[in-house]
């Protein structure tokens, strides 16, 4: 596997940065990128474009005890898994995180892929959406079968979005599932983030607006801040 770069073996680490893969063709899996082993692959600021497998992976294939990273504005578009998953991509390894590394904001782009299941990206590993000013948009890709845009496919399977990370799912399609599919026990969930310390548990649902509790991870005071906001017209007038 692997059209354009093949990555096997043992606690090895590989940075790719600011690189276009494209048009490139593998006979099984991994069109542009295929990994395997265990493995640590941080991909930054790099389009994986116009790839093709003959099953799996058609822009990138991860496999074994592989772990992947995207970082800073990757996009992954036009590219063809041709009889399997993952048209974009195939999480197959131990993970995938999506994280901002620089300063501003960080786009993951993947577009106009194509897969028998799957056409976005197909899991049965972990995929991690990170939070920071980040953002994943999974649009105009394209399934036969189930899992337009994402298609998770194991017990296994876990995509986690944390709340500061935006997903975008949107104009895909599939026989089943156009947007998300989630097969054979997998699941997808939003992580809230922790109350902070100097709020403590007796400090919400008092009646009294804590400052400190004010966050989602706090469940922003158990309500106890509301009237400060129905208020907030009447003293506007």
């Amino acid at each position: 596997g692997g059209g354009a770069l093949s990555v096997f073996g043992e606690d090895t680490v590989v940075h790719v940065a600011e690189t276009v893969l494209e048009g490139n063709v593998a006979g099984n899996e991994g069109g542009g990128v295929y990994v395997a082993g265990s493995v640590s692959l941080t991909m930054n600021k790099t389009r994986v474009s116009a790839c093709k497998a003959r099953y799996k992976g058609g822009g990138v294939s991860t496999r074994e005890n592989s772990r992947v990273t995207l970082s800073d504005d990757v996009v992954i578009q036009n590219c063809e898994a041709l009889h399997g998953k993952g048209g974009g991509m195939l999480v197959a390894g131990i993970s995938l995180s999506v994280r901002m590394t620089g300063t501003g904001d960080s786009t993951l782009l993947i577009e106009n892929n194509r897969a028998r299941s799957g056409g976005g990206i197909s899991f049965m590993g972990i995929v991690k959406l990170e939070a920071g000013s980040s953002k994943t948009v999974i649009q105009g890709n394209t399934a036969e079968d189930s899992g337009g845009g994402l298609h998770g496919f194991s017990s296994f399977a876990k995509i986690s979005v944390e709340l500061d990370h935006e997903l975008v799912v949107q104009a895909n399609s599939a026989f089943d599932g156009a947007g998300i599919a989630l097969v054979r026990g997998a699941h997808m969930y939003v992580v809230t983030p922790d109350c902070d310390s100097t709020c403590i548990p007796s400090m919400r649902g008092n009646g009294r607006c804590d400052l400190a509790c004010m966050s989602s991870g706090c469940n922003w005071d158990d309500a106890d801040c509301n009237y400060l906001f129905s208020d907030a017209g009447k003293a506007a007038s």
